[in-house]
């Protein structure tokens, strides 16, 4: 770790950013004869043999030296994108640092996503050079001449250093990243130089945490920016592959984090344990970013852990909730839970004071407190767009403001809250019905469910019903008819519309590649499918 004076004196070098952060960072450890340490335990493609698994700052470099020179080598061009499309490895850092190198820059592909849809965002999104696994382009469609395909192990022949480095402007693209896909093909979305780093010249005085565990998807942004974040502080980071719960779990126990960063997904899965089998005091603070987390899901997490109390230490964690997506860089939102705090009901707290955030209605006017719209935010950590697609990327823009696709309201002390996606609130005879919202007071009022999802889907006769979507606790039973009876009297409590029907299913079902329950998938499925427990079929 750094000192805050050593801290302003890194983000204050000249033109430093989301494109050569890394040699910045390695002029200044290496003067001093210091580095963060990254460890991983996956090892990179660069060198199967040699299995290396930990890294210091001057080791990222020289690798991905070697692989500019390799891509230079492919004929690589500058501000040409270049496809990844890997495991969910360290790797997407390597190759990130190597392809901005050269002024190149990325394309990020989740490895989770099926290679059908894989190779036609990859083709939308004009990529001339794909690197992955032999396997994986095997199993890709399409393959058209226009394409080269290349193995790590062929780049890797072509390996040879570099002796200079691109140098970035504040609009250069650095990376085109992917959203998790919750309405339809995902897109891609444009990060720069400016914009990647702007949050993080922004908060990094303010983080905390000496030994970092990131279990976010390493081909998304999140990943990227929590690494520069982390390194630019001279902490410690693990970059973990395998996400299993028993695998993140026995990873915590190893390395004793005190920070433990994710998309909500991974906590969910890690409520699903009996964590007292597990060693779980080294934590400090969990840090989620995405979309708000349930409060049964962090009130379950922060009973674990520590904090101290004037310089006493205490049992119970803190549990960071930030709002973000694949459309910013950095996290827009901030609600921090702690043992004795009390503001759930999906408040996603306030934005960050370098964000201007606004509620808005379908013509772009600002809505008073405590009215239902569209979130709006500026920020130079917002997408320059998506990638190819400026009809889509106007269409996201109101009055200066990027759409963030949440529909939210502000209390009269400054408070927001989320009540649901855009693309997922549902239009009743009685009014609207805010899915999430719905699902979080539900969680909180009825002890069996452990997650639940509320869509609205067509009937063969047009008609339209809302069904929930139930995964009940480990141990627990209620019939679908009594549950129904439960939730729709608590909807009948907040004089909400009520549900119609119960279907019993598992919590991962109809994920996306990000961990995100994507509701368009079981809108489109659920007409079709007669195999699930309904209320009426049980």
């Amino acid at each position: 770790m750094i000192t805050p004076e050593e801290i302003k004196k890194i983000i204050s070098s000249e033109n430093i950013g989301a494109g050569n952060f890394i040699h910045h960072l390695n002029n200044y450890f290496s003067e001093r004869g210091m580095s963060p340490k990254i460890t991983c335990d996956v090892p990179t493609y660069d060198n199967p043999e040699e299995e290396k698994s930990q890294f210091e700052i001057n080791d990222l470099v020289k690798i991905s030296d070697q692989l500019s020179g390799a891509y230079i080598a492919l004929g690589v061009q500058k501000r040409e994108p270049v496809a990844l499309y890997f495991d969910d490895t360290i790797d997407y850092l390597i190759h990130f640092i190597a392809l901005n190198n050269i002024g190149s820059f990325p394309i990020f592909v989740n490895g989770d996503l099926s290679s059908h849809i894989a190779m036609s965002f990859m083709r939308n999104s004009g990529a001339k050079f794909i690197i992955s696994t032999e396997e994986r382009i095997n199993s890709l469609d399409d393959k058209s001449t226009d394409i080269q395909f290349i193995t790590p192990k062929e780049l890797n022949l072509l390996k040879k250093p570099i002796s200079s480095y691109y140098q970035h402007h504040a609009d250069d693209i650095i990376l085109l990243g992917h959203t998790s896909g919750t309405t339809g093909l995902p897109k891609p979305v444009i990060f720069t130089h400016e914009s990647m780093f702007h949050g993080i010249l922004k908060e990094v005085s303010k983080q905390r945490g000496k030994q970092i565990l990131s279990m976010f998807p390493h081909s998304h942004g999140a990943s990227m920016t929590l690494i520069m974040l982390t390194l630019t502080r001279g902490a410690a980071i693990h970059i973990q592959s395998k996400k299993t719960a028993f695998d993140i779990l026995d990873s915590i126990e190893q390395i004793k984090p005190d920070t433990v960063a994710a998309f909500p997904k991974i906590f969910v899965d890690l409520c699903r344990e009996d964590l007292d089998d597990w060693d779980l005091d080294s934590i400090s603070h969990w840090v989620s970013t995405g979309d708000a987390n349930h409060e049964p899901h962090i009130r379950k997490l922060i009973s674990y852990g520590h904090h101290f109390v004037d310089g006493k230490k205490e049992r119970g964690s803190f549990f960071i909730d930030n709002l973000g997506s694949s459309e910013f860089a950095f996290a827009m939102f901030r609600n921090i839970h702690q043992p004795k705090t009390d503001r759930y009901d999906r408040c996603i707290g306030i934005p960050f004071s370098w964000i201007d955030a606004a509620i808005l209605d379908a013509d772009g006017n600002v809505l008073p407190n405590n009215q239902v719209g569209m979130l709006g935010v500026i920020s130079k950590s917002v997408t320059m767009g998506y990638w190819n697609n400026h009809l889509l990327t106007e269409k996201n823009r109101v009055n200066g403001y990027w759409l963030t696709g949440d529909l939210v309201y502000r209390t009269n002390d400054g408070f927001f809250y989320h009540v649901d996606r855009t693309s997922d609130w549902i239009k009743t005879p009685q009014g609207p019905l805010y899915s999430t919202q719905c699902e979080e007071w539900l969680l909180k009022n009825i002890d069996s469910i452990f997650d639940i999802s509320i869509v609205a889907t067509s009937l063969p006769n047009g008609d339209q019903q809302t069904t929930a979507i139930v995964e009940l606790k480990a141990g627990h039973e209620i019939s679908p008819a009594t549950l129904l009876q439960k939730i729709n009297a608590c909807h009948q409590e907040k004089q909400w519309p009520l549900i119609d029907n119960i279907v019993y299913q598992s919590a991962d079902n109809d994920l996306g590649v990000t961990g995100k329950k994507l509701k368009r998938k079981i809108r489109d499925r659920m007409p079709e499918d007669n195999s699930m427990v309904t209320e009426e079929g049980n």
